[in-house]
C-alpha cells in the first residue's frame, strides 16, 4: 500500500507541475503582449501553485518515509527516487515508479526551459525600458557645459534610471 501512496503523491505532483507549466505559458503570452494585468494574475497563480506543490512534496516525502518504514528501513535521509526504487522489489511497481519519474522529469525540464525563456524576455523588456528612458531623458554622460579639449575625460559610470536587479 505504501508504494501506492508514493505513486499517488507522484501523480499529484506531476499534475501540479503540469498546471504550473500552463501558467508559465500564459505568463509568456502576457509578457510578449505586454498585458501587465494578465502578468500579475499569472504571477499570483504561480505563487499559489508553488505553495500547493510544496504541500504535495511534503506528502511525497511522508509517503517515502512510510515506504521505508514498511520495508524495515529507519532513515531520515532525503533519498532520490533511484535510491528508493532499490527497496521496491515488485517489477510492476518498479516499472510504474520509473514511468512516473520519467514523466515528472520531462515536465520539470519543460518548466525549467519556459522559466529561463521568460526570465530572458523580462530582462530584455527591462533593458528596452531602460534604453527608452535614457533616450527620452538624455544620457547622463553628455555634459551640459563646454569642457576644454585639453581637460582629461571624465569617464563616469553611467547609472540607469531603472534598477534591473530589483
Amino acid at each position: 500500500m505504501s508504494v501506492q501512496n508514493l505513486l499517488k503523491a507522484m501523480s499529484d505532483l506531476q499534475n501540479k507541475y503540469s498546471e504550473l507549466l500552463s501558467i508559465s505559458i500564459a505568463k509568456r503570452q502576457a509578457i510578449v503582449s505586454r498585458n501587465y494585468e494578465e502578468l500579475l494574475k499569472s504571477l499570483n497563480a504561480e505563487s499559489r501553485k508553488s505553495k500547493a506543490i510544496k504541500e504535495v512534496e511534503e506528502q511525497l516525502q511522508q509517503a517515502v518515509q512510510q515506504l521505508l518504514r514498511d520495508r524495515g528501513i529507519q532513515s531520515n535521509l532525503q533519498l532520490t527516487l533511484s535510491e528508493i526504487m532499490r527497496v521496491v522489489f515488485d517489477p510492476e511497481e518498479k516499472a510504474l515508479l520509473r514511468e512516473k519519474h520519467a514523466k515528472l522529469n520531462v515536465t520539470l525540464e519543460e518548466l525549467k526551459s519556459h522559466n529561463e525563456f521568460n526570465q530572458r524576455l523580462i530582462a530584455q523588456s527591462l533593458s528596452f525600458i531602460d534604453y527608452s528612458m535614457n533616450v527620452m531623458i538624455g544620457s547622463r554622460d553628455e555634459e551640459a557645459t563646454y569642457a576644454p579639449p585639453t581637460a582629461p575625460d571624465k569617464k563616469t559610470q553611467s547609472r540607469s534610471m531603472f534598477d534591473t536587479r530589483a
